[in-house]
């Protein structure tokens, strides 16, 4: 209920139902029209294919500075998760995600980047945000911090490969 956007949680206060019912069918019929085309799967082939790249060259390039402040941002995501500001979660998703493509201090792959994250900023607003959503962000930011590129790269793809997957369950009628 709270991914559907009818319950809204607050950390150490509890359980409501959250007060703007039309953001919950705003929020559905914008997947819906966003999930309409073949384009999507498209789009999730594309972040899979360069963000698992630049969570690679992150991991290899990124400064100290960087790293702490993409755990910051993983962290920031939690807290926005867990108020219900599901405004502030996409705002620092996608700084998060620009973030990333900075640490890989590659021109080219930031440029593809950019371009993907344009329509990337309009994706995760109609994507839920789940405490389970952030725990994979964290993932990857812990795996830049390790300086293992495999392991970033893998723990992008997986952040991307459930995104897909809630999309598929999503278009059968299922989410």
């Amino acid at each position: 209920m709270q991914g559907m956007g009818v319950l809204c949680l607050y950390h150490g206060q509890g359980t409501f139902v959250c007060q703007n019912p039309g953001q919950i069918i705003e929020r559905y019929l914008n997947l819906a029209l966003a999930l309409n085309g073949d384009s999507v799967e498209d789009f999730l082939d594309a972040r899979r294919a360069i963000e698992g790249g630049l969570a690679y060259l992150a991991a290899k390039r990124a400064t100290e500075a960087q790293i702490a402040r993409l755990l910051d941002l993983a962290e920031s995501m939690m807290a926005a998760v867990d108020a219900g500001d599901g405004t502030r979660f996409d705002e620092l998703d996608l700084a998060y995600h620009r973030l990333i493509a900075e640490m890989s201090n590659s021109n080219l792959l930031q440029y593809l980047g950019d371009t993907l994250f344009e329509t990337l900023d309009k994706f995760i607003r109609v994507v839920p945000h789940t405490p389970h959503g952030c725990q994979r962000h964290a993932e990857v930011a812990a795996a830049i911090e390790s300086r293992d590129p495999d392991r970033s790269e893998k723990a992008m793809h997986d952040l991307v490969d459930a995104t897909a997957a809630y999309v598929q369950l999503s278009k059968s009628g299922h989410g």
